[in-house]
């Protein structure tokens, strides 16, 4: 079998929901499949618009109602941990998770300051939590003589995150983006067997596989942020190598791409399906930075030839596009990026300023067409009364507010 470049591509979008409407390909997609199949979700506490992981899910599930996903959490299909960040897991995955907890019991380097100074501290915080249930960081008594701080290093915050970090405690839910935590036994059932870290490896190779279809290696080692020296019995273990010697042995398939020096991996018994995609069933999507497809930065530059950077953190001075710029992805190809915020006082949705990439002009109308159509499906999710266009020429402006008619009359 050969593949080129645009096969994966296609492999890659349908496999993120992306290639094709989900409301006709999967039209009972729920949170929780959407979640089994690409593996994690990406929190983030950026509040440019909708939160991330709501974007990420809205652009796939698109009857999904902002704040939905706490309930899938309290009612324990979902659980919130750490993947390469913050995220939402789904709970047949936790036995993986639960043994990096225990791993990381062995190694809080995180919070030294914090434990060093207070090594009972933790075990005060589990004794109230055991007693009066639930809590969030307001509910926590500091030590007498502690540093006072706010923010991401508030000592209540550095001991919950370490308690979570090492498997005590979970996230019960959330209210209002604010965490309720409680004892890890009391939200799920603790394994009999803990997978120890060469399982947990491939495990997360195999979820990439899952996720992403046949994949570049880049892509296969840092979707799960699985590409870092990590120690088995004693002994450093090196995933390129392990690869490498999967490939040997057969455990895992590699073959070149059409045109290319680059290969893709894949399982044995990986079924590979290229997907048909025409002009008339491509769509068009607007990305948040923190999005699965995104993960990571030089995988989206080598498979879409597509360079983009989060800008959030860098000072305003040097930004090139934005502080919240979302990619536009039409069909397979990345064709441009909007900088966008919403604002709550005249609940205003605003697309301030947009970028197309070499090459692409946005006088299409079938492109106008399905754009106008993601528009007001992201204005309906963000409950905006009214949008402004920015930055776009004349001729764009007139034809897409064309268009933007037509869909708000259907």
């Amino acid at each position: 079998m050969k593949l080129n470049a645009d096969d994966i591509k296609k492999i890659h979008l349908q496999n993120q929901f992306l290639l094709f409407d989900s409301t006709i390909s999967h039209p009972k997609l729920s949170i929780s499949q959407l979640l089994n199949q690409i593996g994690y979700i990406q929190i983030d506490t950026i509040q440019r618009i909708a939160r991330a992981h709501e974007l990420t899910i809205h652009t796939r599930v698109k009857n999904y109602k902002q704040e939905e996903v706490w309930l899938k959490v309290k009612n324990g299909e979902v659980f919130e941990w750490f993947c390469h960040a913050r995220s939402l897991l789904p709970i047949g995955d936790f036995p993986f998770y639960y043994g990096a907890m225990l791993a990381n019991r062995k190694k809080p380097f995180w919070f030294d300051r914090i434990l060093n100074k207070h090594p009972e501290w933790p075990k005060q915080v589990l004794r109230q939590i055991d007693i009066d249930g639930p809590i969030t960081i307001r509910d926590i008594t500091l030590p007498d003589k502690i540093e006072r701080t706010s923010g991401w290093s508030s000592p209540q915050k550095l001991i919950l995150d370490y308690l979570l970090y090492c498997g005590y405690i979970l996230p019960h839910t959330r209210v209002k983006f604010s965490h309720q935590y409680d004892l890890i036994d009391r939200i799920v059932k603790l394994p009999d067997e803990i997978p120890d870290s060469m399982e947990r490896f491939w495990f997360h190779i195999n979820r990439s596989l899952q996720a992403n279809g046949p994949s570049y290696l880049h892509r296969l080692l840092h979707y799960n942020y699985n590409h870092s020296n990590f120690e088995h019995h004693n002994q450093k273990q090196n995933p390129r190598k392990l690869i490498k010697d999967a490939v040997s042995k057969g455990t895992l398939l590699s073959i070149p791409v059409e045109g290319s020096t680059q290969h893709i991996y894949f399982l044995p018994d990986q079924e590979i399906i290229i997907p048909e995609i025409s002009k008339e069933n491509e769509l068009v999507h607007f990305i948040n930075p923190f999005d699965n497809v995104l993960w990571s930065r030089e995988s989206l530059l080598e498979q879409y030839n597509f360079d983009y950077k989060v800008e959030i953190y860098v000072p305003e001075k040097k930004r090139k596009y934005g502080y919240y710029v979302l990619p536009i992805l039409y069909g397979i190809r990345f064709v441009g990026r909007v900088d966008v915020n919403f604002i709550k006082d005249t609940e205003t949705l605003m697309f301030n300023k947009w970028y197309w990439e070499d090459g692409f002009s946005p006088i299409n109308d079938d492109f106008l067409n399905k754009i106008a159509k993601t528009i007001v499906s992201f204005r309906i999710f963000h409950l905006a009364k009214s949008i402004e266009l920015g930055n776009l020429p004349q001729k764009v402006r007139t034809k897409l507010l064309y268009y933007l008619k037509l869909v708000n009359r259907g």
